[in-house]
């Protein structure tokens, strides 16, 4: 593509010493009395059948740069109207014995010829044909009326060029002197791209241009074809520089000279799509008018605002105190415009566990998180997370129940200790805690088309009916989204580094978002049964419990509570027998 793109720019310069000075061009325009769409046009009401729109003394309509003015008869007593005439199956203008029509142009144009389609035309002036050179033309309708149809006008226009000052470059250009015209030169190699486009309810374009020495807004112009995103531009435009309302630079028309006749808007045909430029907050005002992707923007505090300004379809606003990564145009007085394009999408929702999560107001479907945490492989950690995913690459166990495990006197502690019961799952539950093993380095994950919930982060709770441990005393497994510090006391407890239940003291009561801890009796312990992990160990992972002396011997149903009939009597269930998780069929 480039090489044709190329020939093309080339062809366009070969013009370029005929765009100074005097340009005279041609145009014609049709006053069409006879349809809808010509009567819409000219701003006049299509008559009821059997009814006429009357035209009143010295009404104007105008089309391009020609002025019609019609003037009612002095001698009859009707005005000249527009009447269906079902003959001809057509509306048509009734003009009176002594009505006139004038038409005019401004001064650096002229008439050149003025043909009317009319029945009795010969009883108009010049019989309603005129070839000539002046800047207004009446013909008036002599001895009887005249039925017209339409009439077509031919005028030219000249237009006075004046020479500019060529700058090369967006970069340059936003170095020229603000409301001086000048030309603006994109070569090719320059690879000028279109960002984004908005259409105006006036009919022009606001177009985001990129090339290698900067970008700009080009505000306001009028394209000879549709603009879009992707799209090289090469050649030049006549226009001004000059900063709009929100600071950014801008190329803006001026009168009379702006046009993209001398402007290349082309197709990329191998060119990959345009991108955006990442950068951070404190870069905002060195990238103005640019695409960009910006991470870790907390929506509704500091100066960044989020908004819909280039009126995206399908666009829903981020919800306040929500941490996002936006893909936006630079809009200037800290605004990011949101982008939809090229498979960047415009907001993605930040679960960072270092930073406070806030929870939406209402469930989210159908959006993209980037979880922020790391994951070794191998090692078991709690992780929660406020949408449902089955996407982890690794062992997610949840917490299904409780036994209780040794007493003080069987293993010489302080203490007793409770064993919490874990099953392997498929699928994380929004705002339920887990304990998970990645099977590889995780560092950081996207989520894509997940529902975001309105939730408070779950304790999940269970007991054990024993008096030794305190009457259906608790021990809960407590998710958390955003950072937390944790009480130090004698219930809570964390999973720690190298896999082992820690008691919560001032060193590690930090505890990261996304993650979980455990709330157990007071002075009481804790052990992990994670069922189906290696069979050689007795209580669960190796080194993520306490060690303890064998387990109580005997069967037991999910509760805790030891069973007095022997297996072969049992009905059918899970039980756990010796320690040991057993399913009866």
């Amino acid at each position: 593509m480039k090489k044709r793109f190329l020939l093309l720019v080339v062809g366009v310069l070969a013009t370029l010493t005929c765009l100074a000075g005097t340009t005279v061009t041609t145009h014609t325009v049709t006053f069409d009395f006879s349809t809808v769409d010509g009567l819409t046009t000219l701003g006049i009401a299509v008559p009821a059948t059997g009814g006429r729109t009357y035209l009143d003394n010295n009404a104007t309509f105008t089309l391009g740069d020609v002025t019609l003015t019609n003037t009612n008869s002095t001698t009859s007593s009707y005005k000249n109207s527009i009447y269906y005439y079902s003959g001809q199956q057509s509306y048509e203008l009734y003009l009176n014995s002594g009505a006139s029509l004038t038409f005019a142009v401004p001064s650096n144009c002229s008439l050149t010829a003025i043909s009317f389609n009319a029945t009795y035309a010969n009883s108009l002036t010049d019989n309603g044909e005129w070839n000539g050179n002046a800047t207004s033309k009446t013909f008036t309708a002599q001895g009887r009326t005249v039925y017209v149809f339409t009439v077509a006008v031919t005028y030219t226009k000249t237009v006075t060029t004046p020479d500019l000052t060529t700058v090369t470059g967006i970069g340059n250009f936003k170095q020229a002197t603000p409301g001086t015209p000048v030309r603006l030169y994109l070569p090719d190699s320059y690879d000028a791209r279109v960002l984004a486009v908005k259409h105006n309810a006036n009919g022009t374009t606001d177009a985001y241009v990129r090339d290698n020495t900067g970008a700009m807004l080009m505000q306001g112009i009028s394209p000879n074809r549709p603009m879009a995103c992707n799209q090289h531009l090469a050649g030049w435009i006549d226009g001004q520089y000059a900063t709009n309302s929100r600071g950014l630079p801008c190329f803006v028309p001026a009168s009379g000279l702006t046009n993209t006749t001398q402007l290349v808007i082309a197709d990329p045909v191998t060119e990959a799509a345009v991108e955006p430029r990442s950068i951070t907050a404190d870069q905002y005002n060195n990238y103005l008018a640019d695409w960009v992707t910006m991470s870790d923007v907390r929506v509704g505090s500091g100066n960044i605002t989020v908004s819909n300004g280039l009126n995206m379809s399908n666009y829903q606003a981020p919800y306040s105190g929500a941490l996002i990564d936006a893909s936006a145009i630079v809009a200037g007085n800290g605004a990011l415009y949101l982008v939809d394009q090229n498979g960047v999408t415009p907001i993605t929702y930040v679960i960072d566990a270092s930073q406070q999560f806030v929870s939406p107001p209402q469930n989210l479907a159908g959006v993209r998180v980037r979880l922020n945490r790391t994951f070794a492989e191998g090692a078991w950690t709690t992780f929660t997370l406020p949408f449902t995913t089955s996407d982890f690459t690794g062992d997610i166990m949840e917490y299904y129940g409780l036994a209780y495990g040794p007493t003080a006197a069987e293993t010489g502690n302080a203490y007793d200790t409770g064993r919490m019961m874990f099953l392997p799952v498929g699928e994380m539950e929004a705002g339920l805690p887990y304990l998970v093993r990645a099977s590889a380095d995780i560092d950081g994950m996207i989520y894509d088309n997940v529902t975001l919930m309105s939730m408070a982060p779950i304790a999940v709770t269970y007991t054990v009916n024993d008096t030794r441990m305190g009457a259906s005393e608790p021990y809960s497994f407590v998710g958390t989204f955003t950072p937390l510090t944790l009480a130090v006391n004698n219930a809570n407890k964390v999973l720690a580094d190298g896999a082992i239940i820690e008691w919560v003291n001032s060193t590690n009561n930090q505890l990261p978002g996304t993650s979980a801890y455990f709330v157990t009796p007071a002075n009481q312990g804790l052990e992990l049964d994670l069922q189906g992990m290696n069979d050689d160990i007795a209580t669960g992972v190796k080194g993520i419990v306490m060690d303890h002396a064998p387990r109580l011997k005997g069967i037991y149903n999910m509760m805790g509570v030891k069973m007095q009939l022997e297996w072969e009597q049992l009905p059918p269930g899970i039980y756990i027998v010796n320690g040991r998780k057993t399913i009866k069929r």
